[in-house]
């Protein structure tokens, strides 16, 4: 497991034992909604990396996408399955994005990596999640990005014959 800048799971536990039932308001990003309508895609299968409590998944459940949120804080994971509880096109995973996920080859439409990818501290470790995503994506599947700090971007990619194409 490579090393992220603040460890989400406390972050998660902190709010519960304060009383609170969320980290994050239940909002889904605007850029990411911007993005969906923008684009019009076919609803495909879609993998929300570090989904946490799961704000970003209902959007595209909602267009009838099969979604699979994964991240590797259980208590984010509680609150995502709770409010996702039904929903049959909506599974998660409770893993590390920096280690090979269980997921098959050239399977995923759209990845989602929404306020996660600020948090590896490791060029390597980001390299090797890039790596998974494009293992990932089908041909000409899209990898939507919203990140802040350093990475300080909102992007649309796009897989383009194995080659990955930036759109803004």
């Amino acid at each position: 497991m490579g090393k992220l800048l603040t460890p989400y799971e406390e972050r998660y536990r902190s709010v519960q034992k304060a009383g609170g039932e969320r980290f994050y308001p239940k909002v889904p990003s605007r850029e990411f909604i911007a993005f969906l309508h923008d684009k019009s895609l076919k609803p495909g299968k879609a993998l929300v990396a570090s989904c946490g409590e799961g704000r970003n998944i209902g959007p595209l459940d909602d267009a009838g996408w099969e979604v699979v949120g994964v991240d590797s804080a259980p208590t984010g994971l509680d609150v995502a399955r709770r409010d996702h509880k039904g929903q049959a096109n909506v599974t998660f995973l409770e893993t590390d994005l920096l280690e090979q996920l269980p997921i098959e080859t050239n399977s995923i439409d759209l990845v989602v990596a929404i306020g996660s990818l600020h948090m590896i501290v490791e060029e390597s470790d980001r390299h090797f999640l890039f790596r998974e995503m494009h293992r990932l994506l089908k041909s000409r599947g899209w990898l939507f990005i919203e990140s802040n700090g350093r990475l300080n971007a909102n992007r649309s990619v796009q897989l383009e014959n194995g080659q990955i194409e930036m759109r803004t």
